[in-house]
């Protein structure tokens, strides 16, 4: 087999999801406060196999030194997202020093109305799992990022690779480098998220939730307690990857680069080259991404999937009445239950509802209502509306 001249990898994810560090790298250590997490004591001939190596995805929360007699051009590939939790001793003393009032009141809103209104409880898997438990959350997270990308009418990476997530994680959870943290409504999980771990950073990497308890901000729940379980934990950064979202800026308190490590001899007057290459190439990706040119792209991609455009996505499909008086008809003979699937479009309202009217899930019915057409009574202890779907 011949040289490879350029030898590409992406460094995230080798030292999260396969735990493996190159050995182009003599040590490494978080750089806010200079602790170890990776060493190398033995003598390393990687870097031969190849005229140039390329570790791409490299988190510069991170310092890196490079084995002796190589060298190391850097180059800003977009930015990352994390939380630095040092120094924190829960993750309502976080909320308080990140968020001013008025979003942390409307968070702290979001969480009570999710605990008062179900039976919610949290778990984190790490360090061990059983197989019945783990094949039940793995069909679950699945179904939910299926639903989420169907609505979003999206590709995604994750769903592509599916398999091999399915067939690896429980091993990596039983060996404490990886964490599968969940949240219940009773015995049913409405949130998960996978999440791997190396030393003492957590890597948030795929996590998804029932789309029928949107209003009740999940993610941002998920993200909060996991802060609680990292604190407890020893965690020191939660690592929320790439990717620019508002709710990632609204948590992070370290937001850092992710550099393209161009490893080569210093002799090798190409690496220079090809490093100014990567860079300007990089510059002209992130000016796309970050400009309105992208803007028109995604709204005429969105058309061709659905041929209505972008709004069809957030259209309302059934209006809302008040209901402040008894209802005329039989209750016990029109009563609904939302567990079959013929009747699963009336979930997201109830939840809606539940969230609106500060309502307990235990204290609250659905009713068909008789002579009127797609239209339905939702009951609370202290509240009533009848909704009315504008297509069948």
């Amino acid at each position: 087999m011949g040289l490879k001249i350029i030898n590409k990898r992406n460094f995230h994810l080798h030292l999260f999801e396969k735990n493996m560090v190159s050995e182009v790298y003599e040590d490494i250590s978080l750089s806010h406060n200079q602790k170890t997490i990776f060493n190398s004591s033995v003598e390393n001939q990687l870097y031969k196999k190849s005229f140039i190596n390329v570790w791409a995805y490299f988190p510069n929360y991170l310092t890196a030194t490079i084995v002796p007699h190589l060298q190391c051009n850097k180059v800003f590939q977009k930015s990352g997202f994390a939380i630095n939790i040092e120094g924190y001793n829960n993750a309502l003393e976080y909320l308080k020093k990140q968020f001013n009032s008025t979003p942390r009141k409307t968070f702290l809103r979001s969480l009570n109305r999710l605990e008062s209104s179900f039976n919610i409880n949290y778990k984190t898997f790490y360090g061990h799992i059983s197989t019945e438990e783990y094949d039940s959350l793995m069909h679950a997270l699945h179904q939910m990022l299926t639903k989420r990308f169907q609505q979003r009418r999206e590709r995604n990476k994750t769903l592509d690779n599916w398999d091999y997530y399915a067939n690896n994680f429980q091993s990596i959870i039983n060996e404490k480098k990886g964490s599968l943290f969940v949240i219940y409504n009773g015995d049913k999980p409405i949130e998960i998220s996978i999440n791997f771990h190396y030393d003492n950073i957590l890597f948030s990497s795929i996590s998804s939730f029932d789309l029928d308890y949107s209003k009740f901000s999940l993610g941002n729940i998920e993200i909060y307690k996991q802060l609680d379980w990292c604190i407890a934990n020893s965690i020191d950064i939660f690592d929320m990857g790439f990717g620019d979202f508002d709710y990632k800026r609204r948590w992070s308190n370290l937001i850092y680069d992710f550099e393209n490590h161009i490893i080569s001899s210093p002799k090798n007057k190409f690496s220079n080259i090809y490093a100014t290459f990567i860079k300007n190439e990089y510059a002209l990706i992130n000016y796309i991404l970050s400009s309105k040119i992208i803007v028109p792209y995604r709204k005429l991609r969105m058309f061709f999937k659905d041929g209505k455009g972008s709004e069809q996505a957030t259209k309302t499909d059934y209006e809302i009445e008040a209901v402040d008086k008894e209802p005329d008809f039989n209750l016990k003979e029109n009563i609904i239950s939302t567990d079959t699937e013929d009747n699963s479009f009336l979930r997201k309202p109830l939840m809606d509802f539940l969230y609106s009217y500060k309502e307990k899930f235990d204290l609250v019915s659905i009713y068909s209502i008789p002579h009127a057409t797609n239209t339905y009574l939702i009951r609370g202890e202290n509240s009533s509306i009848k909704i009315t779907f504008k297509n069948s």
